[in-house]
């Protein structure tokens, strides 16, 4: 329909901001880190098409692990989802695939993806029938902050790093005095 066609198509990737993912339940502590972008992802260039994720379910403060693409139009008032992937993977070429020189698809990682799509717009079911677990729309990161990559979960530690050895000085002068 014209619905789908009228307005050029906007890309939205739903990532979890370094505050959300700093604040969160289990947080840097229980190894979220393995988890961040890569750094060479992130730019502020590309900040227009990142927005935060926001957990809405049962535990509001979990950052979650599952990977969810989905396309959604609006029909009048209704929302209504034309496709919907849930998987475990992460979004590379090893979990993906890539071609050969010789044309054949080369995939290293096999985990486990669930796809549902409705074949076209009169069939596309509304987007009320699926329990997606956080904010949609997403919300634009703040101003201050930036996706959760390794670039700034090395910056955090070593802001970290700074503030105990400022801490451990300040102590030590205390104790035994500025000399």
């Amino acid at each position: 329909p014209e619905a789908l066609t009228a307005a050029a198509p906007k890309f939205e990737l739903v990532y979890p901001s370094m505050k959300t993912v700093v604040k969160a339940k289990f947080g840097l502590e229980a190894g979220c880190g393995v988890l961040a972008l890569r750094e060479w992802y992130w730019s502020e260039s590309l900040r227009r098409m990142f927005r935060d994720f926001r957990p809405t379910g049962h535990d509001r403060n979990v950052v979650h692990h599952s990977k969810i693409g989905f396309c959604v139009f609006f029909d009048g008032d209704v929302k209504k989802l034309l496709w919907l992937y849930c998987g475990s993977h992460n979004f590379s070429a090893s979990a993906f695939g890539q071609f050969t020189s010789g044309g054949r698809l080369q995939v290293f990682n096999y985990e486990l993806g669930v796809f549902f799509g409705a074949g076209d717009s009169q069939q596309a079911m509304s987007f009320d029938d699926f329990s997606i677990d956080f904010e949609v729309p997403a919300p634009e990161y703040p101003a201050a902050d930036r996706a959760f990559t390794s670039g700034a979960l090395e910056e955090l530690h070593e802001q970290q790093r700074d503030a105990i050895e400022l801490q451990f000085i300040q102590s030590f002068e205390a104790d035994f005095g500025a000399r």
